[in-house]
């Protein structure tokens, strides 16, 4: 049994990380609350960091009370984390590791915003808090995690892919396509052939299967049954929703009708969307991520174990652990939960068929062997309503990382009061 892994990074190693929570020493009049940020760190006000339990601040503050004045050179010296010329941001020397963008709240709202999304654009922290927004195949608050392949777990049975139906009735010009906040431009009497190649030039768009439920030939007809059906065909779980426009920033784009999509079993033009009920996880859960290659070792205990596979349970290329070795003859049937003690003795077994390790409060992946991390307020994520953000509770609070050693602390980001030991 492997050994327990789970510990956390707070603010004193925040200079090797790549997240940076950005201010500046404005000399505002007003009052500004400090209420939406996590309740147990040290907040930024509109003219300072504020220590815990000052709510506010009126007054322009030296340094940010992050540093200490040179009264002779006018120049802040910043407390150790802390940059600026009056100490107003942390240190952010990484640059999301090279693996992402770095954006405020404000703009990460943005990303996603495509018609009714919420934004976070009202908030005083909108445009200081600051993090790393990841580039496809790298995951964790700074980007420094390499994501393996995920998997739908290959003994799980009476599960869906995800369909989504997007449906038009014009008869000239062309609408807007988004999907997870990137778009392209459809013209109305698009092929289906054509309509793949549009899908296809969508930054991280899913791989799917595109059909005509009716009778046209074109993306868009007068015709009421004329559904195109969008299944996903290799992106498993819920999806994000297909958003569709005929207009945009008060252009109208679209003429002679209008364009509508549906997903989570919402109805349209005679069908059903469905929301996909399959697995998402690394390594299909039934292997160990290794976050510095970004490749799954698939579990092997007891044996046949588990390969990579076509992402239907069948052997595959995938690397993801998804397929069970018996399917190629490697050896019998799965009689067994993983671990040399199954589930790593912190979890129960489901028992057959799906032989699926159910694990206990504070331990995860496929054999229950690894901790999780502590949970807190997120400093750094989409909005869950229109400027609200703080409400989200995520592991290390997505200003750490987990690397599973051990846990034994709270999760939210704490920062030192200013020059706590002189």
């Amino acid at each position: 049994m492997r050994p327990a892994r789970a510990v956390y990074t707070t603010a004193r190693s925040v200079r090797a990380t790549g997240r940076a929570i950005r201010a500046t020493c404005a000399s505002a009049t007003r009052a500004t609350s400090a209420s939406t940020a996590p309740r147990s760190a040290v907040r930024w006000g509109r003219r300072g960091w504020l220590l815990r339990g000052r709510r506010t601040t009126r007054t322009t503050v030296e340094c940010s009370n992050k540093g200490v004045c040179d009264y002779e050179e006018g120049a802040c010296t910043c407390d150790e984390g802390f940059v600026g010329s009056a100490c107003q941001r942390l240190e952010y020397p990484h640059a999301c590791n090279g693996a992402g963008q770095c954006l405020s709240l404000k703009e990460l709202s943005a990303t996603y915003a495509v018609g009714s999304e919420p934004l976070y654009d009202n908030v005083w922290d909108a445009e200081m808090v600051y993090g790393c927004k990841c580039s496809k195949g790298y995951h964790d608050y700074d980007c420094s995690l390499r994501s393996c392949p995920r998997g739908d777990d290959p003994l799980t049975t009476g599960q869906k892919n995800e369909v989504q139906i997007v449906q038009c009735t014009a008869t000239g010009r062309s609408f807007f396509f988004f999907f997870s906040g990137q778009g392209a431009q459809v013209p109305f009497d698009a092929t289906l052939s054509q309509f793949q190649s549009i899908l296809a030039t969508i930054p991280n768009f899913p791989q799917v299967k595109v059909s005509f439920g009716g009778t046209a030939n074109t993306v868009c007809s007068s015709a009421t049954d004329n559904a195109i059906l969008i299944e996903f065909i290799y992106d498993f779980g819920p999806q994000p929703p297909i958003k569709v426009m005929g207009s945009l920033k008060g252009v109208a784009y679209l003429t002679g009708g209008s364009v509508f999509a549906a997903s989570a079993g919402g109805i349209l033009a005679g069908r059903t969307s469905v929301q996909g009920t399959k697995e998402w996880e690394f390594c299909s859960n039934r292997g160990d991520c290794n976050y510095e290659t970004g490749q799954c070792v698939c579990f092997l205990n007891p044996m046949p174990g588990y390969r990579s596979s076509d992402g239907y349970g069948n052997p595959g290329t995938l690397g993801d652990c998804g397929c069970a070795n018996d399917k190629n003859m490697y050896g019998g049937p799965m009689l067994a939960c993983v671990g040399e003690l199954a589930c790593s003795g912190h979890g129960y077994c489901t028992g057959y068929p799906s032989f699926k390790c159910v694990c206990e409060k504070g331990w995860t992946i496929g054999d229950c062997s690894s901790r999780t991390c502590p949970t807190g307020p997120s400093w750094f994520t989409a909005p869950s309503a229109t400027n609200t953000v703080h409400n989200q509770w995520t592991m290390c609070s997505d200003v750490g990382t987990c690397d599973q050693l051990q846990v034994n602390a709270p999760a939210t980001l704490h920062l030192r009061e200013p020059h706590a030991n002189s």
